[in-house]
């Protein structure tokens, strides 16, 4: 029987018999167990990369902050000041007065 073959089969009927059907051979990929895997391999690689950071800020904001927002403004100053002074500016990828210290 072919893939083909096998993604037409009709689901069995009865919650025995689904759980004897023979799995596909990527399902286990999808399951919430690998998933959580995925998850912590995000984490591992994230602390990884911050690990090599020295002197780094953080700098946090709202997304609702608009561009010509003076806290925005004072965003940008502030990060240009400690980039300027040797430190990594950590910010978010959002549109918000985080990510206008990166500009």
């Amino acid at each position: 029987m072919n893939q083909d073959e096998l993604n037409k089969t009709p689901r069995r009927d009865t919650q025995d018999e689904r759980l004897l059907e023979t799995p596909r051979a990527d399902e286990f990929l999808h399951t919430d167990t690998w998933r959580v895997f995925r998850i912590m391999g995000e984490f591992v690689q994230g602390f990884e990369d911050l690990a090599r950071i020295k002197n780094g800020v953080a700098i946090f904001g709202s997304a609702r902050t608009p561009p010509d927002d003076p806290e925005y403004k004072a965003a940008q100053e502030t990060a240009a000041l400690l980039a300027q002074a040797g430190c990594s500016v950590i910010t978010s990828r959002s549109s918000s007065n985080t990510s206008s210290c990166a500009r």
